[in-house]
């Protein structure tokens, strides 16, 4: 008997289904295939949302490539290596800045705080790749008056702070504040270094919701002032324009390349993405996302249980019908292929119900636009990505369990005997 008479024979059973029982476990497979379908459709594509919006704010709030010393925690002079030369060694570069960092203590008249340090230069503002410069407000008012000329418009150096570390010391514009240095040493207090210095607080920058790699508590200062906090700091070092590194935006996130032979430990330089900066989190991110599909395949798996039970007990039930088809020339592996087919059958209403269910509920979310970090977790309006492939492996695989389901009652269907089937039904 051919494949396609096969096909349409377990078709055609399948629409005829009798039996309160076969039936309701018929009905049960098929929305066990759908609703495991249905639900790894959207985990997926809401975990992909999530993990691109993520990832999104990462390369939008921070540098996409820093060019570091080798050392840890030390710095290089850029009278060594200028910076025109440093930008020409990566190709696709778009802004930069040069940059200083280092831990300290904050103190107000209320409360003193750990914090990180960093020391820009207040003329490049609009090339940081941090967004301390974004909603920064000094008082009640957006700041508008170019950023270099109020911080050195007074005797005592101004500073900037991030909103969470302000609320933290209780402080506001216009307030003094303190640093400490915890690494003054003994070199720095024989020289012209300071243990202690005043600053003004010139502003507060709210720092967006849910921005990797940004610590909330942070400070910024122009680059010569945060030079003076740097471990085994020397005034006589100046000159030599020491910093912590570079910070690049570019044009292409995803695609960066960079001289190495420029960038090597030889020069005392190390380069460091986004990626690799991030790498524990984007991992965590993707790892949550499948094993998340695992446990939800797991719902697919039970419903090839339930389409296996309906099997056994429909070829218990159809023996004579069996019998009647061997008797008619349908060869034991034409009985085996006609119940793999309505296992098969099955699973594909299944997933083609969960499939079309899935699709539907990520079209409505996609629709909706997704929900921002700043607007908080709302079940009716999340970020999602499509995965077409992900969605055929998904699709591909519950087709493939319910197949998997129907070779135990195939077999034993299969080695019926047709004068057993027929005597059965005297």
């Amino acid at each position: 008997m051919k494949n396609t008479s096969i096909v349409w024979i377990a078709w055609r059973e399948f629409l005829a289904a009798k039996g309160h029982g076969i039936r309701f476990m018929v009905v049960m497979s098929v929305a066990g295939i759908a609703l495991g379908v249905a639900a790894m459709i959207v985990v997926m594509s809401v975990m992909a949302g999530f993990a691109e919006q993520h990832r999104q704010s990462m390369i939008e709030t921070a540098p996409h490539l820093e060019v570091l010393s080798t050392v840890q925690g030390s710095g290089f002079a850029l009278a060594e290596h200028s910076l025109d030369k440093i930008q020409a060694s990566i190709s696709n570069a778009s802004s930069y800045t040069e940059f200083v960092q280092s831990d300290l203590v904050i103190r107000s008249a209320k409360k003193s705080f750990s914090a990180k340090l960093y020391g820009l230069p207040l003329d490049k503002h609009k090339a940081w790749p941090w967004p301390f410069y974004e909603d920064l407000f000094g008082g009640q008012e957006p700041i508008s008056a170019p950023l270099q000329e109020r911080m050195s418009a007074r005797k005592t150096p101004g500073i900037l702070l991030s909103s969470r570390l302000a609320q933290t010391i209780v402080v506001k514009p216009g307030d003094r504040v303190s640093l400490l240095n915890p690494d003054f040493g003994a070199n720095q207090l024989l020289g012209s270094g300071e243990l202690l210095k005043d600053f003004v607080v010139e502003g507060v920058f709210f720092e967006p919701d849910g921005a990797s790699g940004i610590d909330p508590y942070l400070a910024v200062v122009s680059i010569e002032e945060g030079r003076k906090f740097l471990p085994g700091y020397d005034p006589q070092l100046d000159p030599f324009q020491i910093v912590s590194g570079v910070a690049f935006k570019t044009s292409n996130p995803f695609k960066m390349s960079w001289d190495s032979s420029f960038f090597s430990e030889s020069n005392g330089f190390r380069v460091e993405t986004w990626k690799e900066k991030n790498s524990s989190i984007l991992f965590a991110l993707t790892l949550e996302k499948y094993v998340m599909a695992f446990l939800l395949f797991l719902v697919v798996i039970v419903a090839a249980f339930s389409i296996c039970g309906s099997l056994i007990m429909s070829s218990f039930k159809k023996r004579r019908q069996v019998a009647i088809y061997r008797a008619m020339g349908m060869t034991q592996s034409g009985v085996l292929g006609l119940f793999l087919w309505k296992g098969g059958i099955l699973g594909a209403v299944g997933v083609f119900l969960g499939a079309s269910i899935g699709w539907t509920i990520c079209l409505i979310y996609w629709q909706n636009g997704g929900t921002t970090a700043s607007s908080g977790l709302d079940v009716f309006n999340l970020p999602v990505k499509f995965l077409p492939l992900e969605y055929l492996v998904i699709c591909c695989g519950a087709w493939a369990m319910s197949f998997i389901a129907a070779v135990l009652p195939a077999a034993q269907s299969s080695r019926l005997d047709p004068v057993d089937g027929l005597r059965v039904m005297n």
